[in-house]
């Protein structure tokens, strides 16, 4: 087969579309079918759709602009990207869907798409039908593997380098996170059929942070806070530097509506939140790989900054309310044991949240940990002096490093307000 021909895996049985199937092709078809948690995942994620409307532009499918997608030449002999091929972004799945379905190579008309940049705002069913029906062979697995990632809220930071058959690279970023806002509780919804990753929203009304807010006096009814997570992933599969696809599935409550945006805003790339100017693209996988990763993760830090410190202020703040000698002030018993109680209420809903995002914190830090101490991850970096990484991105990656490591001092504020929470509640027992 001529490995620059890229065949889906509808297409892979010939021309004929398998409607409602393609899901199933996109384990089988690649030779792995020991991934029973994902195939449960991705299909009780697109319940209720089908490529067919995906096909025929039906409902959302046809409806929603979700997506951007960037594709450009690039060859050994050239020293930049080239613009290849003009889309009309955002695209809706639809769209995205003829897009995927002619060849990227050799095509009759069009010139090749040898680096394609495809960006998702909420990734959808309609989407993942599409990214099923036309994925290559040999990228199916890691896809797979990606977008499990981004809808079950995981952290991963990997390299994978396939030791036979054809060789291919994946590369490999999910950044969970929380999102701290004033703002009205989100809608339960009970639609069947999903649009959007289902992501929980949590009310930290109990920690009364309005009382902190210097601006409180200026929100709107309704509105309270909460905690909102998020989800930034990033994956670049290819078969050298010269060939590979990048996918950036990133929820809307980090970079907003992306059919919003004007038409100046989608003259920047998306997946690097629109900080680098599709003009001037970064031509190599590692290279812009290891940038988009400094992009996301300072903004990712930015948001775990902002929601510790106001931890930190919201705990202060009923631990002072409620100190240890409050029974000696207090009038009554009743008196007492209401404002015990309510203290205790408060202690046991901030340490069940502590202990959620605790654990997603150190997953982040502990990811970051194992890739670098990995020979493998990191040797990719640092092969050869052709595949080596640019020197910007050495020091792209010197403040990636540092990062994490200020990261890691998040992670030791949040122990210690557990563990203040957990001396707060057994002085009351």
């Amino acid at each position: 087969m001529n490995s620059w021909k890229i065949f889906g895996n509808v297409k892979s049985r010939g021309d004929e579309v398998y409607d409602g199937e393609e899901i199933d092709l996109f384990f089988t078809d690649s030779s792995d079918e020991d991934s029973p948690r994902e195939f449960e995942v991705l299909t009780r994620y697109c319940r209720g759709t089908c490529l067919e409307d995906v096909l025929s532009g039906k409902g959302t499918a046809g409806e929603f602009r979700v997506v951007w997608v960037d594709d450009r030449t690039s060859s050994p002999a050239e020293t930049k990207c080239t613009l290849a091929r003009q889309h009309k972004n955002p695209l809706t799945a639809t769209g995205l869907y003829r897009v995927l379905d002619k060849a990227r190579f050799d095509h009759e008309q069009l010139p090749d798409a040898s680096r394609r940049l495809m960006y998702f705002s909420d990734l959808s069913p309609a989407c993942i039908r599409a990214l099923a029906a036309t994925v290559s062979f040999h990228h199916a697995p890691g896809l797979r593997d990606a977008i499990y990632k981004y809808l079950e809220f995981q952290t991963s930071i990997t390299v994978q380098i396939r030791s036979a058959g054809l060789l291919t690279f994946q590369l490999d970023f999910h950044l969970p996170f929380f999102i701290l806002s004033r703002s009205s509780p989100p809608l339960e919804s009970f639609d069947k059929i999903n649009t959007k990753p289902r992501r929980k929203w949590t009310d930290l009304s109990f920690l009364n942070l309005d009382n902190l807010d210097s601006e409180a006096e200026g929100r709107l009814i309704g509105e309270i806070w909460g905690i909102q997570e998020a989800q930034i992933s990033f994956a670049v599969a290819g078969y050298d530097d010269w060939r590979w696809i990048g996918y950036g599935f990133v929820d809307s409550e980090v970079d907003g509506i992306l059919a919003e945006s004007t038409e100046q805003d989608l003259q920047f790339d998306q997946i690097a939140a629109g900080k680098i100017d599709s003009t001037r693209p970064i031509q190599k996988p590692r290279d812009y790989w290891i940038r988009i990763l400094e992009i996301r993760i300072l903004y990712v830090k930015k948001k775990w900054d902002h929601l510790i410190h106001k931890l930190e202020l919201g705990v202060g703040q009923y631990m002072k309310q409620y100190p240890l000698t409050l029974s000696r002030r207090s009038r009554t018993a009743q008196e007492r044991a209401r404002q015990m109680e309510k203290a205790f209420d408060v202690n046991s809903e901030t340490m069940e949240v502590l202990g959620r995002i605790e654990g997603v914190l150190s997953d982040t830090t502990k990811a970051w940990k194992s890739f670098r101490s990995n020979d493998s991850h990191m040797g990719f970096f640092h092969t050869t002096e052709d595949a080596a990484i640019s020197s910007h991105s050495k020091r792209c990656l010197q403040a990636i490093k540092a990062i994490f490591q200020e990261m890691e001092g998040d992670h030791n504020k949040i122990m210690l307000l557990k563990q203040k929470c957990s001396e707060f509640s057994s002085t009351r027992v």
